[in-house]
């Protein structure tokens, strides 16, 4: 019972934050019916008219939750959002309550907020009816039970009856839904007193049938194998993952290695009854884009790594790619290793068949899956990192060459890019650490792995360096585009100067006065023509001598 309590206390503070972080709806929610008292109620005749319509506010606000409740579960259902719930260790009736709770609070908090407004305007509350209205609300009529369901067929069978909650054949996605929020095993029957009864009941119904089981991916397994002292046992040829475990079982010393790509949960379901895994690390397994690191589970470690590839490009522009990347988990138990890999990147048949190459690595058992797989994502880090930098040095070159043909666009592109690379690198190091702390690794593969945290070691230092070149070269960019600036606007001043000689003998000439100097001369045109000129030459030599030119 403490366990329900707590798990209740859960699910009710989880969905009782996004309320807290914008609690417009419930302060709307909250004030409306206010808003009806204050628009109507002086309208009603009597003097008792509110202890008669306040009640009727306060019920009509009441009856907004359970639809609430039930609407936000479809949702959930429906986004996928409440099947991730389910893998968590929560039980499954603390999934309803703690969200008919995060309805039932604001509703006692609404009415509680009603009746203290409104007692100043002759409002009695009375607790005795209050309660009545409780108890017959909560008091089961003679069938609650839908129609469908009920043992008479008429819907008034008059006594309680047994609901077939759920049916097992032809299972629906209600039907799956309704499974997990009870608990029960598909097939079973159970007495449910009450509304409750009335909820599942039409929460159940058999209503637009939509089929939840799918065939899985039949490329998603791409081999399976036993290995046993060393070597591979059944040649190339790929075993069933079902025989392979049963045949990993049987021999002392022998494991499984099962190899996937992009599996469905369909696909990992069999998987998971065979091999024994949680549905949390099934749920991981399958979603992909996880951040690298190492944990136990049981008797099973989870270890995901994140794949890197160089894509080949002749020039950097401001959409290029540059590292592409996925990742791979290697869930690693007494008896079997699986990899699953999600993206493009990384295929690992060579890496399978670099470690059938290695008997005396092989024999260490499913950990030796784990340091191949490590190894190879480490070497394509090294190798990612290089071709990374001759990048680094063309764009180098390019925005301290006197004809600049790097873009600030392609230098933001390429610092994105190794964020990316980034976070792949460098989150690796002390999950391995880690591992190597770990007592369930073998002591003869610590010194492995003492190579690959060096090599790890290595290409997290070339990437920091990286992220340091990458700024440096940012800032110099942009110290160059400020100077280009500056030489923009000398050269536009000094434009401006240059004419304004000839603007101001213009200027002079021109004002509306009958007497001026030169004005009746013949070569009073000429000599303002030559003075513009001589003037403004030697504005012209003086910049170009100062460089502003």
């Amino acid at each position: 019972m403490t366990s329900l309590v707590a798990d209740t206390v859960v699910v009710f503070s989880r969905e009782l934050r996004p309320v807290l972080r914008d609690p417009f709806s419930v302060i709307f929610s909250m004030v409306q019916p206010l808003f009806l008292l204050g628009l109507f109620a002086p309208l009603l005749p009597g003097d008792g008219s509110p202890q008669w319509f306040v009640p009727g506010i306060i019920v009509m606000s009441c009856l907004f939750g359970s639809p609430m409740t039930g609407s936000n579960l479809l949702f959930e259902i429906q986004t996928g959002s409440h099947e991730r719930m389910l893998v968590t260790p929560l039980r499954r009736p603390a999934l309803l309550i703690g969200r008919a709770l995060k309805e039932i609070v604001p509703m006692f908090a609404q009415a509680a907020l009603i009746v203290a407004v409104c007692v100043p305007f002759g409002f009695e509350p009375h607790l005795g009816g209050a309660l009545l209205g409780l108890l017959w609300r909560a008091w089961p009529p003679p069938c609650w039970c839908a129609p469908w369901a009920c043992s008479s067929g008429s819907g008034r069978c008059g006594a309680p009856t047994e609901v077939p909650l759920f049916s097992s054949s032809q299972p629906t996605a209600l039907v799956e839904g309704g499974r997990h929020m009870s608990g029960f095993a598909a097939g079973r029957r159970t007495r449910l007193p009450g509304a409750l009864k009335q909820l599942v009941g039409n929460l159940v119904r058999p209503v637009a049938e939509v089929p939840v089981r799918r065939a899985g991916n039949p490329d998603a397994i791409v081999d399976c194998a036993v290995y046993a002292s060393g070597t591979r046992h059944g040649g190339a040829a790929q075993l069933p993952f079902a025989e392979a475990a049963r045949l990993a079982r049987r021999r002392r010393g022998a494991f499984v290695w099962l190899g996937l790509h992009d599996p469905d949960l369909a696909t990992m379901r069999p998987v998971a009854e065979v091999f024994g895994l949680h549905d949390l690390l099934v749920e991981q397994a399958v979603s992909g884009g996880h951040r690298p690191g190492a944990e136990t589970l049981g008797e099973v470690t989870r270890l995901v790594l994140r794949t890197a590839r160089y894509v080949e490009h002749d020039r950097l522009t401001a959409t290029s790619e540059v590292v592409e990347t996925g990742d791979i988990t290697v869930l690693i138990g007494p008896w079997f290793a699986i990899t699953v890999r999600h993206g493009p990147v990384g295929p690992l048949w060579a890496v399978r068949n670099e470690l059938q190459s290695r008997p005396e690595v092989l024999r260490q058992g499913p950990w030796s899956v784990a340091y191949a797989v490590g190894s190879r994502m480490v070497d394509s880090y090294l190798d990612v990192a290089e071709q990374v930098e001759r990048d680094l040095e063309r764009i180098e070159e390019e925005t301290f060459a006197e004809e600049r043909t790097s873009e600030f666009a392609h230098i933001y592109q390429l610092k994105r890019e190794m964020v990316e690379f980034k976070r792949a690198v460098m989150p690796l190091a002390d999950p391995l650490t880690r591992l190597l702390e770990s007592s369930a690794l073998p002591a003869g593969l610590r010194p492995y792995l003492l190579d690959v945290r060096g090599r790890l070691a290595r290409a997290v230092d070339r990437v920091a360096s990286f992220d340091d070149l990458l700024n440096s070269i940012l800032q110099a960019r942009l110290a160059q585009i400020s100077v280009d600036q500056n030489h923009d606007m000398r050269k536009i001043a000094s434009w401006a100067a240059i004419a304004a000689v000839p603007t101001v003998v213009a200027g002079i000439f021109g004002m509306n006065f009958e007497h001026l100097p030169g004005l009746d001369s013949p070569y009073g045109f000429y000599g303002s023509i030559a003075a513009m000129t001589v003037v403004g030459g030697g504005v012209y030599l003086r910049l170009k001598k100062a460089g502003w030119l």
